[in-house]
């Protein structure tokens, strides 16, 4: 994950919880990629403006349990042009009808 968030990234995810800063943001994702088969992504729309870019889209994960269905979620992430290039600054994501 690292590179991918600004400095101070902020992920929110509907019923759990908000975790703040790079650590936060990597222990939350790192943690839940191991519990996932795949994940496929589809961006809706991307809104562009300066140095600040807004992503909406979907995404259905696939958990590596025996027999467990997908996971469809909605989710929005906030992008910033920085030095570094675009990284995410906020994302946030709720469960989605399939």
């Amino acid at each position: 994950m690292e590179g991918y968030y600004t400095p101070d990234p902020v992920v929110i995810g509907q019923g759990i919880g908000t975790f703040t800063g790079p650590d936060g943001a990597s222990a939350y994702f790192l943690g839940a990629v191991q519990d996932m088969k795949t994940a496929q992504l589809s961006t809706t729309s991307v809104q562009h403006e300066g140095r600040s870019a807004i992503e909406t889209g979907r995404v259905v994960l696939t958990p590596r349990a025996e027999g467990a269905g997908d996971i469809n979620l909605a989710y929005v992430v906030v992008w910033q042009n920085g030095e570094d290039g675009w990284k995410v600054h906020m994302d946030y994501f709720m469960p989605a009808a399939a």
